[in-house]
Parts: C-alpha cells; sequence; structure tokens
C-alpha cells in the first residue's frame, strides 16, 4: 500500500503518518515547511506549497490513497478571509495532478464548518449552510472533488471533522488552554458557554 499524505505535519497528519508506518505503508508524506516533520517508517518527504500542487503527481508518483489534509488559515480571523478560495484551487490542482499520475483512490479532511450553525444535532443528511469563508470554500471543494471522482470512477471519501483534541493540537484551543490553566491553579478564561460543541 503506497499513500500520499498533504499536511502530513498537521495534528491529523502527524497521527496519521505514524499509523501508516505501524503498518508497514510505503508513504510520501508531503510538508509545506520542514517544521514538525513526522517520525515514521518508510516514507519519502516532499517539500511543497500548495500553490505549486500542480508538480505534486510528478513527484510523488503513482499510490493506492491520496489523503489531503493540507488547508491554510484553518484558525481565526483567517476563515473569514476571501483568500480561503485559493484553497480550493491549489487543492484542486493537487487532485487533478495526482489522478495523472495514477491515484487510485482519495480521500479529503472535511469540517463541521461546511454544515453552519444548526439548532438540531447535525448528521450527514443535514443541510450544508457554511457562514465562514473557511466552510464555505472546504464545501465547495468538497463538491468540486466529488464530482471530478465520479467523472474518473475514482473512490472519494471526506471526513467531515468535529471540533478534534489531544496530544500535539494547537496551544490555543479551548481544550488545551482549559487543561493549562486547571494545572496551573488559575480561572478558566471561557465566553458564556452558550454554544454546543462536538469533541472528538
Amino acid at each position: 500500500m503506497k499513500v500520499v499524505i498533504t499536511g502530513a505535519n498537521s495534528f491529523i497528519g502527524t497521527y496519521l503518518a505514524k499509523r501508516a508506518g505501524e503498518l508497514g505503508w510505503e508513504s510520501v508524506l508531503v510538508l509545506r515547511s520542514e517544521q514538525r516533520i513526522p517520525k515514521t517508517k518508510n516514507c519519502k518527504l516532499i517539500v511543497l506549497p500548495m500553490e505549486a500542487y500542480d508538480r505534486l503527481g510528478d513527484l510523488a508518483g503513482p499510490c493506492d490513497c491520496f489523503v489531503h489534509l493540507a488547508w491554510n488559515g484553518t484558525r481565526g480571523q483567517a476563515r473569514m478571509d476571501i483568500a480561503q478560495r485559493q484553497n480550493v484551487e491549489y487543492s484542486l490542482r493537487g487532485v487533478r495532478s495526482m489522478l495523472s499520475a495514477g491515484c487510485k483512490r482519495i480521500v479529503s479532511a472535511g469540517s463541521q464548518a461546511e454544515y453552519g450553525p444548526h439548532k438540531e444535532q447535525i448528521t450527514e443528511d443535514s443541510i450544508c449552510r457554511p457562514n465562514t469563508e473557511y466552510g464555505r470554500a472546504k464545501l465547495a471543494f468538497y463538491e468540486a472533488i466529488a464530482c471530478i471522482c465520479t467523472e474518473n470512477n475514482i473512490s472519494y471519501k471526506e471526513l467531515r471533522f468535529f471540533s478534534l483534541y489531544g496530544p500535539g493540537d494547537f496551544s490555543g484551543t479551548m481544550i488545551l488552554s482549559i487543561l493549562r490553566d486547571m494545572l496551573a491553579n488559575r480561572p478558566c478564561r471561557l465566553s458564556e458557554c452558550r454554544q454546543m460543541w462536538d469533541y472528538l
């Protein structure tokens, strides 16, 4: 099994890269910089900015599965920036490049932001009404890649993650900042606690 993983040094990517190594898979780990290189076996590293993803297939070669996790502007005010649309363009470049190289299936990281606010419990059948540029861009990518994969008879799955946390997560998240405050015996800084969230 050969897997190509973009965003391989992200929170999710580092765990996936490690697991691929444990399973004995051949991995191509695509990073935007040489920071936080995952420690895993049987892997090749490619440092490549997202805007150059049209070269990805040539550099990575054919694979059994292309896992696309890379995305710019996932936190704070960047989620409202119109530049989120560039993520769609760059990501589609990577998909087309990998398909040209002989990729057999694709998996991508979606987000609860694609659904937007809902008062009822969200399911896979819930209507998508994103209210951020991030959510709109993620949904646009999903819809575009689903069409491309259908046209090319390629298996495609998107995992829509809801508020992941754990070791290696960004230190500014609510869960980690609360844990840090509690361990230091400081008051926890919270909003009015009126939002409903699911954590994984």
